[in-house]
């Protein structure tokens, strides 16, 4: 369930577009999600760094397998943090 979700989330949003958590729980509503396992979704995708959250957005990571990628990921997260 989880990668159907990221899925459907994938397709809606690009990589470089930044999300609601509310856009992100109107994607998979749309596509049958149970309300009650939204945020469950949202917090494994996190969890998982599927997802990051910068300012109360999330955005989509690219799936990085390698430590390059990761740090890559990192990176961006902490540019992000310290541009505010």
């Amino acid at each position: 369930m989880v990668e159907e979700a990221l899925t459907h989330l994938r397709a809606r949003f690009d990589a470089d577009e930044s999300f609601t958590y509310e856009q992100a729980t109107e994607v998979l509503r749309i596509h049958d999600v149970e309300q009650l396992l939204v945020g469950d979704l949202l917090e494994t995708l996190l969890l998982r760094g599927y997802l990051y959250e910068v300012n109360d957005k999330l955005r989509i990571t690219e799936k990085s397998t390698t430590i390059s990628g990761i740090c890559r990921v990192k990176k961006r997260i902490l540019a992000s943090c310290h541009a505010r």
